[in-house]
């Protein structure tokens, strides 16, 4: 078991220390901004992540992104979009965003740490 755990670690690592498209960070910045302190991390993922060439994926993809909160509440209030989060994880936005290499198309999800 801890030679799996440490196998994840090290997988996890390697991962972590690739770089990033400088336009998918300028996409997390924005949606960070949009939504305050109530955003504990954003996650890249999807296809956009992967292949030859990142930039190019990041510039005719749609870049997927986790928006991952503390909780429902603290990003929307109380009222009905909290609820329905809470009921239903996870909301899913699309937006435009622009950088310094042009629009970026994005979809993102909204989910709890708790239920993430």
């Amino acid at each position: 078991m801890a030679s799996d755990l440490d196998a994840l670690h090290r997988y996890l690592d390697e991962e972590v220390s690739l770089p990033v498209d400088p336009s998918v960070c300028q996409v997390a910045d924005a949606i960070r901004r949009r939504h305050g302190a109530a955003v504990l991390a954003v996650l890249f993922y999807g296809s956009c992540l992967r292949g030859p060439d990142p930039a190019r994926a990041a510039a005719e993809g749609i870049i997927d992104l986790y928006v991952l909160v503390d909780r429902y509440r603290a990003l929307y209030g109380a009222g009905a979009a909290a609820l329905a989060n809470a009921a239903l994880p996870p909301n899913v936005f699309y937006v435009e965003v622009p950088t310094d290499a042009g629009n970026r198309r994005v979809k993102y999800a909204i989910v709890s740490l708790a239920r993430f």
